[in-house]
């Protein structure tokens, strides 16, 4: 056999200059299903990173969604997704980081055959998050935002703090606050959140956002298996969301950046970049000028059976 290598390698540097202090900064979101961007044959199904940039002036910042369905802490690393964000960042810029909706999948294994597993224990997303996400980012220049993953809807039941599903039961929420607190990342608490919108507008307000098909509502497949002829089962998708509920996710997750900002020196930088609107709606709770779609009347109750629709009609 012949053997194949490089003999020497010469690196010059570019003779093009990059004036770094002009560039805007990213924010990069890294994320599940919940989070993702969706193209419009998958709608109504909808991820707050796919919303979050309409809450920024683009002109001083720059929104990236490197979120994907069925990603855990331990796929994202293994499939080079937080290396590739890692790559495309520059110091300096942001990484907001969600997970724990497949991190609950009962395949724990470790070693050369555990990226065929979405699943890991408490103690392996803490290492995920202290061994290979924060000290990467950190190496890199960028910064680190913790989001704890929002609650789940199944039915009108609302699960606080932890998981409670097919699967098994693990509080991740409570691992990514501890690591949060012992190593002073900011965190955006949308699992506590979650909890409490969802509380407020009861059983039928949720179930009507939550990803929850009807015959004729949609023509592709959603996760939960509906067609255009809807779910035969009657199956609410509790996890996923339609966009009104991805809208006020988003909403949350551009509060608690905006507070924050206040308590982080490294975030200060951006406090300028939301847009004026939604600096006013933060300070007033007034967010109907960010939001003048949204209907009061259908939020809760029997009312809110079509509010995905009527907000979007609205909007449209």
């Amino acid at each position: 056999y012949i053997e194949v290598g490089i003999k020497k390698l010469t690196i010059t540097p570019s003779a093009i200059k990059v004036n770094r202090k002009e560039e805007k900064p990213t924010v990069f979101i890294l994320g599940d299903s919940t989070v993702k961007s969706y193209v419009f044959e998958e709608a109504p199904m909808c991820g707050w990173g796919q919303l979050l940039d309409h809450l920024f002036d683009l002109e001083q910042i720059n929104i990236v969604n490197y979120s994907a369905g069925g990603r855990s802490f331990k796929v994202m690393n293994f499939e080079g997704r937080l290396n590739d964000a890692l790559l495309a960042g520059k110091q300096g810029d942001y990484i907001l980081l969600q997970s724990g909706h497949n991190d609950e999948r009962d395949t724990f294994e470790e070693g050369e055959t555990a990226r065929f597993g979405r699943g890991t224990t408490e103690e392996m997303y803490q290492r995920f998050l202290e061994e290979i996400y924060l000290p990467t980012i950190r190496i890199r220049g960028m910064i680190p935002v913790f989001v704890t993953p929002m609650t789940r809807v199944n039915e009108g039941v609302v699960y606080d703090g932890k998981f409670h599903n097919s699967f098994v039961n693990r509080k991740f929420p409570d691992v990514m606050r501890q690591v949060a607190a012992r190593e002073q990342i900011p965190l955006i608490d949308l699992n506590a959140r979650s909890v409490d919108y969802i509380n407020e507008i009861g059983k039928e307000g949720a179930e009507a956002i939550v990803l929850s098909i009807e015959a004729g509502e949609t023509p592709g497949k959603t996760n939960s298996g509906s067609f255009a002829n809807g779910n035969p089962t009657g199956k609410i998708d509790g996890t996923h969301m339609k966009e009104a509920l991805a809208k006020r996710y988003a909403r949350i997750v551009a509060e608690e950046l905006y507070y924050l900002t206040e308590r982080f020196e490294i975030l200060k930088p951006l406090e300028r970049t939301f847009k004026e609107k939604v600096r006013d709606a933060i300070h007033t709770n007034d967010w109907s000028l960010v939001y003048p779609e949204i209907c009061r009347d259908v939020l809760s109750g029997e009312g809110a059976y079509y509010r995905n629709q009527i907000e979007k009609m609205v909007q449209l």
